[in-house]
């Protein structure tokens, strides 16, 4: 039996009939070379369960306290349904991009059955060019960035034959835990709760940017609906680019989006004169913890000049103030995001928790942030599924009430996979924002020094 960390539980007690606290991964896969040209659900199912002792928190069940009154716990769960956590979708011909991203929206608009283990699996059929498709789905109470990664990197294989899985050593049945023990145990570490004033403090103590962020639609109220758009960059493009302007990859990451951000904006007459401010999640995850899943983040919260017509102007500029950030954000304690939401008692942790995001995301006066840019680091070697190669892996991540964007990226061989994920009532089509960070990128690498020579 495992307790929540607070920082877990702020991630279960945030959801509401609008806002998710799951997060998901988008794979493409290339099935024409495995036995029968596809893959099977049971070959995929077959795959995951031998491994599923590896991947603890897929075993792992919710287990409230009585009363709220501490926060949960994870407990082995005692059955696994394959049939219930593992499905299977067939797109309509011709099984384009959007009507897979359709698809996805529809998904992970739908909350997780809290009565059992936290997580998904859907394999797509019918994918464009003879593809296939897998989409995970788990809470983030569960895993955050790096530990999703690990979790993939477990579920997949590093050459076409497969692995050899270790065996599963034996585990003793772990019995449900008796309410009125947690209940009794939940009464002697019991804190009376301070007195809440929407986060007081809180824009202080992460140290936000000396110029505010502007008040924007983005910051408006999610709906219960998504849209999702996804494709790959050119890594190697992304890192010509920043060795031509002396940059990083992520200065070129905020400078794409940014200028994405910006026509977009710009087309539908919403383009503040000040800049758009990202929180950019960052992995405090130190080395030993690692394979300990769970969550162990911070967050930047970086202007991005949207507001910078420039393109080369942008990149300089998105340097200049990740710097910035950076510079601020290692004054502060790596386990911040820990002790503002140890801070509370668990006993109003719900209410706080939600308190805390509509704080960072959207207070009364002015938004700390607009949106969410998240870049989490992936393999760079060849993975590959029940034998067939995996092309593309893209985060598909969660937007709320005031924050109705998010662009989240992970790296993989050599592209970085870009993701979309926007309210339905905000964006009509997310892919725009995906065409023109590619446009942007050709952009940059037209400017840069060595394609002009």
């Amino acid at each position: 039996m495992r307790q929540l960390t607070s920082v877990d539980a702020l991630f279960l007690r945030m959801e509401d009939a609008r806002t998710y606290g799951h997060v998901a991964g988008l794979g493409i896969v290339d099935p024409r070379e495995v036995a029968g040209g596809a893959l099977t659900l049971a070959a995929v199912e077959a795959s995951l369960v031998s491994r599923l002792h590896m991947i603890a928190p897929f075993r792992w069940r919710l287990v409230e306290v009585p009363l709220g009154l501490d926060h949960p716990y994870w407990v082995e769960s005692p059955e696994f349904d394959p049939e219930f956590h593992i499905r299977e979708v067939t797109l309509p011909p011709p099984g384009t991009d959007a009507q897979l991203a359709e698809e996805v929206a529809r998904i992970i608009a739908r909350p997780l059955d809290r009565a059992r283990p936290l997580w998904e699996l859907y394999l797509f059929h019918g994918v464009r060019g003879d593809r296939q498709a897998v989409l995970t789905k788990a809470h983030h109470a569960l895993i955050d960035g790096a530990s999703g990664a690990e979790i993939m990197t477990t579920m997949l294989d590093d050459r076409p034959e497969g692995r050899e899985i270790p065996p599963a050593l034996a585990r003793a049945t772990e019995p449900s835990p008796d309410p009125l023990a947690l209940f009794a145990k939940a009464l002697l570490s019991f804190r009376w709760p301070p007195a809440i004033d929407d986060a007081d403090g809180l824009h202080d103590v992460l140290d936000r940017p000396a110029v505010p962020a502007p008040r924007t639609l983005l910051n408006g109220r999610v709906s219960s609906g998504r849209r999702v758009a996804f494709g790959p960059l050119s890594l190697s493009a992304v890192k010509d680019v920043k060795r031509a302007f002396g940059t990083t990859v992520n200065d070129v990451v905020i400078a794409l989006c940014a200028g994405a951000l910006r026509e977009w904006l710009l087309a539908i007459g919403e383009l503040p004169a000040e800049p758009l401010h990202t929180v950019v999640p960052v992995s405090v995850r130190a080395e030993n913890e690692k394979g300990t899943f769970g969550n162990r983040v911070s967050m930047l919260i970086v202007p991005m000049p949207t507001d910078e017509p420039d393109p080369r102007r942008r990149l300089e500029r998105a340097h200049e103030t990740l710097r910035d950030a950076k510079e601020r954000h290692g004054a502060l304690p790596a386990d911040l995001m820990t002790r503002l939401a140890d801070f509370v008692p668990p006993v109003v942790h719900a209410q706080a928790s939600r308190g805390l995001f509509r704080a960072v995301r959207a207070s009364r006066d002015e938004p700390l942030a607009n949106l969410i840019v998240s870049n989490v680091p992936g393999p760079r070697e060849q993975l590959y599924l029940c034998g067939a190669p995996v092309e593309t892996w893209y985060p598909v991540s969660g937007i709320a009430s005031g924050m109705r964007l998010n662009i989240s990226l992970l790296s993989y061989r050599d592209d970085l996979d870009f993701c979309v994920v926007v309210d339905r009532d905000l964006m009509t089509d997310p892919q725009r924002i995906i065409d023109a960070l590619g446009t942007g990128l050709d952009e940059l690498v037209r400017l840069s020094p060595s394609a002009r020579r």
